[in-house]
C-alpha cells in the first residue's frame, strides 16, 4: 500500500513538473508530502494517546481493587485485635475468680479441720455428759450440739469435694445454710473467735407480708421479724436502715422508728424486688455462663454483714463504651476469614491506647472507695458528680466538697482532690472532639491539605490572633492563638456507641418492629412517611438493613450571654436519630452536637465552609459505612446513615439551602412562581395570590373587590424538586464564600466597568453544601418550613391587629393608603375631615369595651399544671394589649385560647374565619394523623386565607401568613410536625446557654460542658434504678415508671402516683356500699354477672315495676349478689384471688389525697385548686348510658355521653393484698335537659354550668377513666364557663383515632364580591395629621392643601419639648373619647414664618437631634429648618419638575441630590460629637424629607394649573409662579398627558375600539391578554388595511364604529365592553366564552333565589289565609259571647228596677216575661216612645204608674 501510494505520487508529481513551472511543481510536491506526514503523525499520537488510555485505566481499577482488598484486611485485623484484647480481658478476669475462689476454698477446708478437732474434744466429753444427764437428748445440751456439728460437718464435706466449676453453678440451699450457721453460733466459747467470713449463705428472707394490707396482723408480724433479722445481721449501734418511701435506705434509724415509717409510709418500691442486702440478705455470686445483655466479669462475693449492694455495673459500660464486646464464634469467623485469605500485619504484640485507657479504667472501677468499704470509688464519683450536674453545683464547692470527704473518709480514700481532677477523670470516659482553625473571614478551614497554612489563601487573612517572629534566632515557644476556631463532634462514633450500648441498641431497630409500629397508613413516627419510603427506594442496599440510621440536622444561632446587651452569635449544629422511638428521638440525652460554629457574627451562607467536615462524614456513611457492633444482635455490620431533612427557622432556612427568604421571592416552595405585591406606603412585599389553590369553579376565583383587584385563574405553583432546584443552579455562577474585603493603603478606589454581562437578581445565592450529598436532589423535602415560628408570627399579627398593639397591628394609615392604590376595599379607603384624616372602622378594629372583654378572658385563663406558662402575665387589662409572649404562649393562645376570646368580642363572620385558622393550627400540630386527613387541611387553609384576605388589610399578607399555605403538605409528606420542629431545638440551645462559665470564650464552656454531659448520660446508663439522672428523671406529670405491674384484673393495677402522702379515714356503710357497687358496676371481667342480674330482676319484677325502676334495683344489690355469687362457687371451684377480693369487698379503712397524678394529668380537689395559680380540678368522662324515653318505656337505647364536672375528692379503696382501687368522686354539672347545666353555643363550644349538678349518690368514677379539662368563665355570663380539652406533655398514642375537632367546621356567609367589611356600630380612628401621599392618590378631588411652603406635610419634623426650646405657643393636646379614636382640640392657624433667609443667618445652626437622625428642639429652629427644606425642594435647578422619578435627579455629572445635601450641611452646626456620629442618617431623613416636599409641589401644581385647563390649550402655559420654569413646565404638561392616556390619547377622547386595546393588552407591553382578544385585534388591523386601500378614511368616529361592529359585533344595549378588569358577564361580540364557569354558578344561584322566593310567597299567601280565616272566626265568637253579655247585663239591671217597683223577680226567666209583656204593650201603643233631646235615646212610655220605672 504504501509503494503504490508513493508511486502514484511521484508519477502526479513528474506530471506536474512536465506541464508547468518546474519551481511550482516542486513546491506542490513539497507541501503534498508534508501533509501526509501531518496525518501520518497524528494517527501514530491518537494511537499512543490510546494505548496509554486503557493502560491508565487497567492500572486504575487495580489499584481500586488492591485498595478494597487492604480496606478488608484492615478492617479483619481491627475486628481480631479488638477479639483478642477482649479474650486477654476476660482471661485476666477468670484468672482473678479462680484464685479468689482457691482461697475461699481453703478457708473452707480450715472451717473443716477446726470442726473435726472440735468433734475429737467433743467426743472425749461425751462420755462425761452421757453419764451425767443419761441419753435424754433434751436434756442434754451436749447431745443438741453434736447433732448440729455432725449436720454442719457433712454440708462442709460436701461443699468441699465439690469441684471450683459446679461451685460456680450451683447455689447451697437455704434449709443447709440456716442449719450450718445455727450450728455455728452453738458451738462453745471459744469456737466463736474463728474466722467465719468467707461462709456464704442463702437466707431468702420472706416478702409475702409487704403486699398484705398494713391493718392486718399478718403484715405487723412480718414488719417485725424484718426489723429483728436487720437488727441480728447488718445493725450498726442499734440502728438499722429505714426503707420506707421517705427515706429510701439513706438513714439510720431506731427498730421503733423504722416499724412506724413502714406502718405509715410503706417501703420503697425500688426496694421491693431486690436483694435487702441493706438489710443482711446476701446471695453468693453466681459466675455462670454469659447471658445475652450481660458481661463476664462479675463483682466479688459480698461479705456477710456487709451493706454492699450490686446497684450499677460500671465494667458493662466500660465494654461497651470501648467496644470490648464479645463477638459469638460464627461471627468471630465469618470476620477473620478475609484476613486470612490475603496476607497482611501480624496483631500487634502491645496494647492500642484505647485498650491501654480500657484496662487503666477497669482497673479504677474495681478500687474501693476506701479499704474495707464494699463501695467503689468509680460509683461512688459518678453519682457525686451527676448530683452537682442536677442541682447546678459551682466547680468551687464541688471541690470543697471532695476535700470534706477526703477529710472524713478512713485513711487510704481513693477520691480525687478537686474538681479539675474529677472533670479530667469524667472525661475519660466520654468521647472528644476536634479543634479546627477556620478564616476570620469564614472563607475556608485549616484542615485537610491546607492545615499547616498560616494564611487564608483566598483573603490573605491571618490564621493567628498574633504571628510568631519568622526571624531563625526567635527561640520562643509559645503556642499561637487562632482567630478563629470551630469545634467539630465527630458523628460516627458517636452513632456507634448507641449500638454498642446494651441499653439503646434495641432502640435503634424499634422503627422496624411491627408491634410496636403498625403498618396501617397513619402517620406516628418519621417511618411512616412518604420521605422515609422515598429514601429507600433511592436505594434498595440501604433500606434492607433496618439498623440503618436516619439523621435530621437542626442549626440556629444564639445569645450565650443571655439577656446581657452584648451582640454575640453562636451557630451549634445538631443531630437528630429518627430510629428512636417516638418518645425519645427529639429528646435531649439523644441529641447530638455536630459542630459548635463561633461568633461574634452569624456565619450566613458562608455556613458552608464550617459544615464541610459533616458533610464529609455523611458521604462516607452513604456510600461505604462504617463497621459497628450491635449488642442487641450480638453481631457486626456495616453502618450506613442518611439525612433527612434539616431544621430551621425561617432565616436559617436560607443560610442552609442557599435560597434567598427575602424579596419578592421568598417562598422557596413556590419558587420563581411566587406571587408577590410591593406595598408602596408599606414598603414590604406582600402574598395575596391564596386564590390559586382553590378549585377551578370556585366563586372566590370570580371575585376581585376584596382580595388584590383582580379575578384569578391561574393554577398553583408546582413545588420545586430537587432536581429543579440543582438543574437551575448548575447555570448559575456565585461568589467564592467568604466575607473578605480586601483593602490596600494608600490606593484610590477605581470606578467599577460596567459589563454586558447582566446581573443576575434572582433568589438563589449559593449551591448549597449538602447537594454534595448523592441522595440530596431526589428528597421529597430537604428543608421545613419551621411550625413554631410561623405560628409565632400569624398569631401575633393576629393579637396585634385585633387589640391594635403598637409595632403588633398590620392596619395603620399606610395601610389604608395602600388599599387606595390597589383600588380595593374601597369602603376603608381614608377620608380627609378638615386637617385630620378618618379611617373607617373595619371588622376587625374593636372597641375600647370589646378589646377590654378579650383581654379579661385571657385573664381569666387558669390553664392546667404543665399545659403551659401562666399566659395572665402577659395580659394588661388597663393597657387593652398582651406583651412578652413566648413562642408557646402563641402556641397555646391560637389553638386554645383565641377562639375563646373572640367569640364575643368579634362579628360572627370574621369569628368563624379566625375559628378556622385555629383549627387548623390545632389539627396540623396532632401527634396522630394521615396523609389524606393533612391533604384535606391543605384545602381547607387555602379557602381560609381566602376569607382572611376578604376582611383583613393586604400588609396582614406577609410571607409567614404565605407560609401556612405548605405546612399541611408538608405534614402530608413527613409526617407530624412534632419530629420536625423548632420546640426541642430551642430547649436544647438554652441548656448550652448554660454550660459557658468562662465568659471571655464561650464557644470553648460549650464544648466542655457539652462532652461532661454527654459522658454523665452515657454513664447514668449502667447505674441502678435508684439513682436519678437526667436521663432517668420522670416527668413533672408523669405515672411512677417504678411501679411493678401486678398480674391479675386490671382494676387493680396502680398506674399513678400521690403528691401528697395521704389521710386514713374509715368508711360508712352507704359509704362503702356506694364505692364497691361503683367499682363491680366498671369492672368488665364481670360484666356478664351484672347482665344476667339485671335480666333476672326485670324478668321476676312484679306487674306495677318499670323496667328502669328494675334495673335501677339490680344495680343497687349486685354488690350482695355477687358476694353470695362467688362464696358458692369457693366450694366447689378455683376461683381466681381477684375475683374473690372483690366479692369479698375493700377495707371500710380508705385513704383520702388531695393531690395525685393519674395519665399524665395533676389533678388538685376542688378545695386545693381553688388557692392554685394553676386549674387542675376539671374533669371530664365520656360513660355509656341506658336512655328510657318514659317510665314505661320497653326499648330503652344505648348510647355514650359526655360529662363535665369539677373534682372534689380522692379515694382509695383497699381490696387487701395489695390490691388498691382509685376512686374520683366530683360535682357534675346537669346534663340531663338541654341547655340547663350543658349546652353548646352557635359556633360549636361546649359551655357548663355548675349550679346545676346531677344528684350525689352516682357521682363517682374510676381514676383511670378521667381525663382533664379547663374552664373558662364567660365574664357576659359568669355562672356559665366554656370548656377546653388539655392534652398530657410526652404522651405518644399508638392508636389510629384522630382526635375530633371541639368545635364545628365554619363557613363564611358572604355575598357575591360583597364589600361590607365596614363596622357601623364603632367610630373610626382620626390621625394626627393629612397624609401627604393620600393627598397624591387619584380620585381623591376633594382635598385642599395649603399653598404656603410653612406647611410642615405629612408631620415628618414631630417638634418635642425641650429645656433649651425657645417656644411660645401651646402644644396641641389630644384626648381620648372612649371609642379607639382620637379627638384634637381646634388650633388657629399661625402667621406665615420667616422665609428662607432667616434660616442659618449667623452662620450654621445648632439642633438637637434624637438617635435616628430626627432633629428635636429648639421648636423654633426646627420649624425654620423645616420651611429652608420646603422653599429647598421647590428650586428648580436642584428638582425639576420634569423629571419623574426622584432618583434621577441629575443634570450632566452633577447629582443634584449631593448638591441639595451640600447646602443643606453647610447650614447645620456638627461640632458635637453625637451629631457628627449621625451625618449619615441625618442625610437619609433630610433627603427623604426633599422627596415629600418635591412630590407635594408637583401635586400642587398639577391640580391647580393642570387638571382645570386638561382639555385646554392653555395648560401649557407656565403657571404664574417664578419657582416654575417655562421648559420644565412644557415637558411636565406632555408627561401628564402621556401618563393618562385613559383620559386623553392623541388629544382626543379615546372611541370604543382604542379602549377595547388598551383593556385587551397586558400592562408595559402591546401583548394581548389571551388568543382571542389577539383574534380581535388582528381582525381590527385586517379591516383597517382593507379600508386603506380603498382610500377610506378610517379617523372618521363612524368608520371606526363600522369596523368595530364588523369585529366585535353590534353594541347592545346597557352594556359595558372591555372596561375595567376584562370582560362583562355577558359574551362579548366577536369572543367565544363557553358556557359553564361564573355564568352558569350566576344562573344557578339566580334559580335558586327565584325558586326561594316563590317559595316563601306561596308560604306566605297560605300563613294569610289561615290567619284570616282565624281571625273571622275569633270574631265570630267574640261577637256571640258579647251578645250574651250584653243580654245578661240587661237582665240583671232590669231585674232590679222591677223589684224596686214592687214587681217579683227571682230569676231571669221572670224578667223575660215581664219585659215581653212590655214589649207587647209598646208594640200594640207605639205613641207612647218619646225623644228626649239630652240622652240622645229612645225611651218608652212605662205603662204602669211607677215614677222609679220611669225615672230610670
Amino acid at each position: 500500500m504504501a509503494t503504490s501510494s508513493g508511486n502514484s505520487s511521484g508519477s502526479s508529481a513528474l506530471q506536474i513538473m512536465n506541464s508547468g513551472s518546474d519551481q511550482e511543481g516542486l513546491h506542490q510536491v513539497m507541501d503534498l508530502r508534508k501533509r501526509k506526514r501531518m496525518v501520518s503523525n497524528r494517527e501514530s499520537a491518537r494511537r499512543s494517546r490510546m494505548r496509554k488510555q486503557e493502560h491508565l485505566t487497567d492500572l486504575t481499577t487495580q489499584v481500586g481493587l488492591l485498595r478494597k482488598e487492604n480496606n478488608q484486611i484492615l478492617t479483619s485485623i481491627n475486628v481480631t485485635n479488638q477479639l483478642y484484647l477482649n479474650l486477654e480481658a476476660q482471661n485476666c478476669v477468670l484468672r482473678a475468680q479462680v484464685a479468689e475462689l482457691t482461697n475461699r476454698l481453703q478457708s473452707l477446708n480450715d472451717i473443716v479441720d477446726c470442726i473435726d478437732s472440735t468433734k475429737r474434744l467433743l467426743d472425749n466429753e461425751e462420755e462425761d455428759m452421757t453419764a451425767q444427764f443419761g441419753g435424754d437428748e433434751f436434756l442434754n445440751p451436749w447431745s443438741f450440739y453434736l447433732k448440729r456439728e455432725k449436720e454442719a460437718k457433712e454440708i462442709s464435706v460436701a461443699i468441699t469435694v465439690q469441684p471450683i466449676s459446679e461451685s460456680r453453678k450451683h447455689l447451697i440451699r437455704s434449709e443447709q445454710s440456716v442449719v450450718v450457721r445455727e450450728s455455728i453460733s452453738s458451738l462453745p466459747s471459744f469456737m466463736s473467735e474463728l474466722d467465719l467470713e468467707y461462709i456464704s449463705l442463702s437466707n431468702n428472707m420472706d416478702k409475702e407480708w409487704i403486699f398484705l394490707d398494713k391493718n392486718t396482723a399478718e403484715y405487723e408480724t412480718g414488719l417485725n421479724a424484718f426489723v429483728n433479722y436487720a437488727l441480728e445481721h447488718a445493725s450498726f449501734e442499734g440502728t438499722i436502715k429505714c426503707p420506707c418511701k421517705r427515706c429510701h435506705n439513706g438513714y439510720n434509724r431506731l427498730p421503733s422508728v423504722v416499724q412506724q415509717h413502714l406502718m405509715v409510709d410503706g417501703m420503697d418500691p425500688k426496694y421491693v424486688n431486690i436483694p435487702w442486702t441493706d438489710h443482711g440478705e446476701h446471695l453468693p455470686n453466681v459466675v455462670g455462663p454469659n447471658l445475652p445483655g450481660t458481661s463476664s466479669y462479675q463483682q466479688d462475693l459480698n461479705l456477710p454483714g456487709s451493706s454492699h449492694q450490686v446497684d450499677s455495673n460500671m465494667q458493662d459500660m466500660l465494654h461497651d463504651a470501648f467496644g470490648m464486646y464479645e463477638a459469638e464464634d460464627d461471627v468471630e469467623e465469618e470476620l477473620l476469614e478475609p484476613a486470612a485469605a490475603t496476607e497482611g500485619p501480624s496483631l500487634p504484640n502491645g496494647h492500642t491506647p484505647d485498650a491501654q485507657k480500657f484496662y487503666e479504667l477497669l482497673k479504677k472501677a474495681d478500687t474501693d472507695l476506701y479499704p474495707g468499704a464494699g463501695k467503689k470509688m468509680f460509683d461512688f464519683l459518678i453519682k457525686l458528680y451527676q448530683i452537682k450536674a442536677l442541682n447546678s453545683w459551682s466547680d468551687a464547692s464541688f471541690t470543697q466538697l471532695l476535700e470534706l470527704l477526703k477529710a472524713y473518709l478512713p485513711p487510704g480514700e481513693t477520691l480525687p482532690g478537686s474538681f479539675y481532677l474529677t472533670k479530667k477523670f469524667i472525661k475519660s470516659l466520654g468521647l472528644t472532639y476536634k479543634k479546627i482553625d477556620s478564616c476570620p473571614n469564614d472563607c475556608m478551614l485549616y484542615w485537610k491539605l491546607r492545615v499547616r497554612d498560616r494564611t487564608c489563601y483566598k483573603c490573605g487573612a491571618s490564621r493567628y490572633k498574633e504571628e510568631e517572629d519568622t526571624c531563625p534566632t526567635n527561640t520562643s515557644s509559645k503556642k499561637p492563638v487562632p482567630v478563629k476556631v470551630l469545634r467539630y463532634f465527630p458523628l460516627v462514633p458517636r452513632l456507634q456507641r448507641l449500638f454498642m450500648s446494651r441499653h439503646t441498641s434495641e432502640f435503634m431497630v424499634w422503627h422496624s418492629d411491627p408491634e410496636k409500629r403498625p403498618r396501617d397508613g397513619v402517620l406516628r413516627h418519621p417511618a411512616d412517611s412518604l420521605a422515609w419510603k422515598e429514601l429507600d427506594k433511592i436505594d434498595n442496599n440501604f433500606s434492607s438493613d433496618s439498623r440503618n440510621v436516619r439523621l435530621g440536622l437542626a442549626s440556629d444561632g444564639f445569645n450565650p450571654f443571655g439577656m446581657m446587651s452584648l451582640s454575640h452569635s453562636t451557630w451549634p449544629v445538631i443531630i437528630t436519630v429518627y430510629n428512636l422511638p417516638p418518645w425519645l428521638c427529639m429528646k435531649k440525652s439523644y441529641m447530638m452536637l455536630s459542630l459548635l460554629i463561633p461568633g461574634p457574627k452569624t456565619p450566613g451562607n458562608d455556613i458552608d465552609v464550617y459544615l464541610e467536615p459533616l458533610i464529609d462524614e455523611l458521604k462516607l456513611l452513604w456510600t461505604e459505612g462504617v463497621p459497628t457492633y450491635d449488642a442487641f444482635k450480638k453481631e457486626i455490620f456495616q453502618m450506613r446513615a442518611a439525612l433527612l431533612w434539616t431544621i430551621n427557622d425561617f432565616p436559617a432556612y436560607a443560610m442552609l439551602s442557599g435560597y434567598s427568604t427575602k424579596g419578592f421571592k421568598a417562598c422557596p416552595t413556590c419558587g420563581e412562581e411566587t406571587d408577590s405585591i410591593r406595598l408602596h406606603h408599606g414598603n414590604k412585599e406582600i402574598y395575596m395570590g391564596h386564590r390559586m389553590w382553590l378549585e377551578d369553579d370556585h366563586i372566590f376565583r370570580t371575585w376581585y373587590k376584596n382580595f388584590n383587584g383582580s379575578t384569578e385563574h391561574r393554577r398553583p405553583p408546582k413545588p420545586m424538586t430537587g432536581s429543579d432546584c440543582l438543574r437551575t443552579l448548575n447555570t448559575l455562577s456565585f461568589q467564592q464564600l467568604g466575607k473578605r474585603k480586601k483593602k490596600i493603603a494608600n490606593q484610590k478606589r477605581k470606578r467599577r466597568q460596567k459589563k454586558n454581562v447582566p446581573k443576575y437578581t434572582g433568589p438563589w445565592r449559593k449551591k448549597s453544601i449538602f447537594y454534595q450529598l448523592p441522595y440530596w436532589e431526589h428528597l421529597l423535602l430537604r428543608h421545613n418550613i419551621d411550625v413554631m415560628h410561623v405560628e409565632k408570627n400569624v398569631t401575633e399579627s393576629v393579637i396585634g391587629t385585633l387589640l391594635g398593639i403598637d409595632g403588633k397591628n398590620k392596619d395603620s394609615l399606610k395601610a389604608r393608603l395602600d388599599m387606595v392604590l390597589m383600588g380595593v376595599k374601597k369602603s376603608l379607603h381614608p377620608e380627609k375631615r378638615g386637617n385630620r384624616t378618618w379611617l373607617p372602622p373595619a371588622k376587625y378594629n374593636l372597641s375600647n369595651d370589646e378589646k377590654t372583654l378579650m383581654c379579661k378572658i385571657f385573664a381569666l385563663a387558669r390553664v392546667s399544671d404543665g399545659f403551659s406558662s401562666d399566659i395572665r402575665r402577659c395580659v394588661r387589662i388597663d393597657q387593652r394589649k398582651l406583651v412578652n409572649l413566648k413562642s408557646h404562649d402563641c402556641h397555646v393562645i391560637m389553638q386554645y385560647l383565641l377562639p375563646v376570646a373572640i367569640r364575643r368580642a368579634l362579628k360572627p363572620d370574621i369569628t368563624k374565619v379566625l375559628l378556622e385558622l385555629s383549627a387548623f393550627f390545632r389539627q396540623l400540630c396532632t401527634k396522630v394523623g394521615t396523609a389524606d386527613h393533612f391533604r384535606d387541611l391543605s384545602n381547607r387553609i387555602a379557602e381560609t386565607l381566602c376569607k382572611l384576605e376578604m376582611i383583613m388589610p393586604p400588609s396582614f399578607f406577609d410571607i409567614m401568613v404565605h407560609l401556612v399555605i405548605h405546612l399541611a403538605d408538608e405534614a402530608a409528606i413527613a409526617g407530624p410536625v412534632q419530629f420536625r420542629w423548632m420546640y426541642p431545638i430551642e430547649r436544647y440551645l438554652h441548656d448550652l446557654k448554660k454550660y459557658v462559665r468562662n465568659k471571655s470564650k464561650p464557644e470553648a464552656s460549650i464544648a466542655e460542658g457539652y462532652i461532661i454531659e454527654e459522658c454523665l448520660s452515657f454513664c447514668t446508663m449502667y447505674l441502678s434504678d435508684g439513682v436519678e439522672s437526667k436521663r432517668t428523671r420522670i416527668g413533672r406529670n408523669a405515672d411512677d415508671p417504678d411501679i411493678v405491674p401486678r398480674e391479675g384484673l386490671p382494676i387493680f393495677t396502680e398506674t399513678g402516683r400521690s403528691i401528697q402522702s395521704g389521710r386514713e379515714f374509715t368508711l360508712t356503710d352507704r359509704e362503702w356500699k356506694r364505692a364497691h357497687t361503683h367499682v363491680l358496676i366498671n369492672c368488665p371481667e364481670i360484666s356478664q354477672n351484672l347482665k344476667d342480674h339485671v335480666a333476672n330482676t326485670q324478668r321476676t319484677k312484679s306487674r306495677r315495676t318499670t323496667l328502669m325502676e328494675a334495673e335501677r334495683q339490680a344495680n343497687n344489690t349486685f354488690s350482695t349478689y355477687f358476694g353470695e355469687l362467688i362464696e358458692r362457687r369457693v366450694h366447689h371451684e378455683f376461683v381466681d384471688p381477684d375475683i374473690r377480693a372483690l366479692a369479698t369487698g375493700p377495707s371500710t379503712t380508705a385513704r383520702r389525697f388531695k393531690k395525685y397524678i393519674m395519665n399524665g394529668f395533676r389533678f388538685f380537689v376542688k378545695s386545693i385548686d381553688a388557692r392554685s395559680k394553676t386549674q387542675n380540678s376539671g374533669v371530664f368522662v365520656k360513660a355509656g348510658v341506658r336512655s328510657y324515653a318514659t317510665a314505661g318505656d320497653h326499648r330503652p337505647r344505648d348510647g355514650v355521653k359526655d360529662y363535665y364536672g369539677v373534682l372534689t375528692d380522692i379515694i382509695e379503696l383497699d381490696y387487701h393484698h395489695g390490691r388498691k382501687v382509685l376512686l374520683f368522686d366530683c360535682d357534675w354539672a346537669d346534663n340531663r335537659v338541654r341547655n340547663k347545666g350543658v349546652k353548646m353555643d352557635a359556633y360549636g363550644f361546649i359551655l357548663v354550668n355548675f349550679d346545676y349538678l346531677l344528684p350525689k349518690p352516682d357521682t363517682l368514677i374510676l381514676a383511670s377513666q378521667a381525663v382533664q379539662f379547663i374552664y373558662i368563665q364567660d365574664p357576659t355570663e359568669p355562672n356559665w364557663h366554656t370548656v377546653i380539652r388539655t392534652r398530657p406533655r410526652d404522651l405518644f398514642d399508638m392508636g389510629t383515632d384522630i382526635e375530633p375537632e371541639p368545635y364545628d367546621a365554619q363557613n363564611l356567609v358572604t355575598g357575591a364580591n360583597d364589600d361590607g367589611i365596614v363596622r357601623t356600630d364603632v367610630d373610626g380612628v382620626i390621625v394626627n395629621e393629612m397624609s401627604h401621599s393620600l393627598q397624591d392618590e387619584e380620585g381623591y378631588e376633594e382635598n385642599v392643601y395649603d399653598e404656603s411652603e410653612t406647611q410642615d406635610v405629612g408631620g415628618w419634623f414631630n417638634v418635642q419639648q425641650d429645656d433649651e426650646s425657645e417656644t411660645h405657643d401651646t402644644d396641641e393636646h389630644q384626648q381620648d373619647n372612649g371609642n379607639g379614636s382620637l379627638e384634637a382640640h381646634e388650633r388657629t392657624k399661625k402667621p406665615r414664618g420667616p422665609n428662607q433667609k432667616n434660616w442659618a443667618r449667623e452662620g450654621r445652626e445648632k439642633l438637637l437631634w434624637n438617635r435616628f437622625g430626627l432633629p428635636k428642639g429648639p421648636r423654633l429652629k426646627v420649624a425654620r429648618f423645616s420651611r429652608f427644606l420646603g422653599i429647598l425642594a421647590k428650586d428648580f435647578t436642584l428638582f425639576p419638575i420634569s423629571t419623574p422619578d426622584y432618583r434621577n435627579f441629575k443634570i450632566g455629572d452633577a447629582d443634584n441630590l449631593e448638591r441639595a445635601w451640600k447646602r443643606v450641611q453647610d447650614t447645620i452646626d456638627w461640632s458635637d460629637p453625637f451629631v457628627a456620629s449621625l451625618e449619615g442618617k441625618i442625610k437619609r431623613r433630610v433627603l427623604s424629607k426633599l422627596n415629600e416636599r418635591w412630590k407635594h409641589w408637583k401635586s400642587q401644581l398639577r391640580k391647580k394649573w393642570y387638571k382645570p385647563f386638561k382639555n385646554s390649550p392653555r395648560r401649557f402655559q407656565k403657571p404664574d409662579d417664578d419657582r416654575v420654569n417655562e421648559r420644565q413646565w412644557k415637558l411636565f404638561v406632555d408627561y401628564m398627558d402621556k401618563k393618562k392616556h385613559q383620559e386623553v390619547i392623541h388629544g382626543k377622547e379615546p372611541d370604543r375600539w382604542e379602549l377595547f386595546k388598551l383593556t385587551h393588552q397586558r400592562k408595559g407591553s402591546l401583548e394581548p391578554i389571551d388568543a382571542a382578544s389577539a383574534k380581535a385585534i388582528a381582525d381590527f388591523e385586517e379591516a383597517e388595511q382593507e379600508r386603506l386601500s380603498k382610500n377610506i378614511d378610517i379617523t372618521t368616529p363612524e368608520v371606526r364604529e363600522e369596523m368595530y361592529a364588523e369585529v366585535l359585533g353590534k353594541e347592545k344595549g346597557n352594556r359595558v365592553r372591555g372596561v375595567g378588569a376584562g370582560v362583562t358577564w355577558n359574551e362579548v361580540p366577536g369572543i367565544h366564552v363557553e358556557e359553564g364557569g361564573v355564568s352558569r354558578e350566576v344562573k344557578q344561584l339566580r334559580e335558586q333565589l327565584e325558586e326561594q322566593a316563590k317559595k316563601a310567597q306561596d308560604r306566605e299567601a297560605r300563613m294569610m289565609e289561615e290567619l284570616q280565616s282565624k281571625m273571622v272566626e275569633q270574631t265570630k265568637k267574640m261577637e256571640q259571647m258579647f251578645e250574651v253579655r250584653c243580654v245578661e247585663m240587661a237582665l240583671q239591671q232590669m231585674g232590679e228596677v222591677f223589684r224596686r217597683c214592687g214587681i217579683n223577680v227571682d230569676t231571669q226567666e221572670d224578667a223575660m216575661q215581664t219585659m215581653s209583656q212590655i214589649a207587647h204593650n209598646m208594640s200594640q201603643r207605639p205613641s207612647n216612645f218619646t225623644f228626649s233631646p239630652h240622652d240622645d235615646v229612645y225611651r218608652p212610655i212605662i205603662p204602669f204608674d211607677c215614677p222609679d220605672i220611669q225615672r230610670d
